[in-house]
């Protein structure tokens, strides 16, 4: 019910936000600063027409996007953790860790052994 009163309290989505979301979804080269350059806007400006696209600020934008990278390449891949925290762009590993915890509740292992019991990679209760 809350994401559908927001979906229609949103403005559309213009030529220029959705330039924004693309270059803070496929340049991570890029800092939010330099994104914001780029399309001429303040990073306050960019923070407030990113966060209406797409629910949230570029930053927290970039967080759930490396976040999903990491889940799409756990269901695909044996992890080397060290080695994902570096091809995904986390700090270091206690740094992937930590935001797996924040956003899936429970850490790395445990998704693991929960979603991938059988091979099959559905989560049983």
């Amino acid at each position: 019910a809350a994401l559908t009163r927001r979906l229609a309290e949103a403005t559309p989505v213009g030529a220029a936000q959705a330039h924004a979301v693309g270059l803070l979804t496929h340049r991570a080269d890029l800092d939010i600063a330099a994104v914001a350059r780029e399309i001429g806007w303040s990073r306050k400006h960019l923070a407030a027409r990113v966060r209406n696209a797409v629910g949230v600020g570029p930053r927290s934008y970039r967080r759930l996007l490396r976040f999903s990278r990491l889940i799409q390449k756990l269901d695909t891949t044996k992890p080397d953790w060290a080695g994902l925290a570096a091809d995904i762009g986390y700090a270091d590993q206690s740094h992937l860790i930590r935001e797996f915890r924040e956003f899936a509740g429970m850490t790395p292992g445990d998704y693991l052994a929960r979603s991938l019991p059988g091979g099959g990679g559905l989560i049983e209760y």
